[in-house]
Parts: C-alpha cells; sequence; structure tokens
C-alpha cells in the first residue's frame, strides 16, 4: 500500500522537542479511492503516433457515460508494424 509523511506525528513531534531521524519519517498508508478515475479513447488506427484521448470521470455515473461513449479503462499503447513499410528509406545524412 503507497504511504505517505503522517504530518500530524510529524507536527506532534516538533512541538514536543522530540528527534527524529529524517531519513524515517512517521508514515501512513494512503487508502485506495475508486474515483476520479482516468480512462481513455483509443485511436481506430493503433499504429499511428500516440493520438489517444483521456477523460476523468468524477463518480460512477460519469464512468458508465464515457463507457458507452467508447472510452475504455486501459490506456492505449501504440502498436508498431513488424517491417518496415514498402518504400521507407532511412535518412542517414546526419551519421552516427
Amino acid at each position: 500500500m503507497p504511504q505517505a509523511i503522517d504530518e500530524e506525528k510529524m507536527t506532534a513531534k516538533f512541538q514536543a522537542n522530540q528527534t527524529f531521524d529524517m531519513h524515517a519519517p512517521p508514515l501512513k498508508n494512503i487508502p485506495h479511492m475508486e474515483f476520479p478515475k482516468m480512462l481513455y479513447l483509443w485511436p481506430k488506427d493503433k499504429t499511428l503516433p500516440p493520438t489517444s484521448k483521456t477523460a476523468i470521470a468524477a463518480n460512477e455515473k460519469e464512468e458508465k457515460a464515457l463507457l458507452k461513449k467508447g472510452y475504455r479503462t486501459q490506456p492505449h499503447v501504440q502498436e508498431f508494424p513488424g517491417d518496415l513499410p514498402e518504400g521507407f528509406e532511412p535518412d542517414l545524412s546526419q551519421g552516427n
């Protein structure tokens, strides 16, 4: 579970003039929140540069509406064709 610095404990230690290890501050667990949630609209041609669109759903009602419009919960990962397209010529003028 992700953690964050526990500011209340940190403040209490400062006010009580207690010492603590700066490299190991008091931590608290961050609870999981279902919303807001990011949704993704994928492009039809997955070989083009990544042009997916994103939207943020603040609650379940907004999420359902976006899913009906075609948004997905998984981000778009660009797919590349296995071979270079026919007629492809690399630009070798710069040299390495």
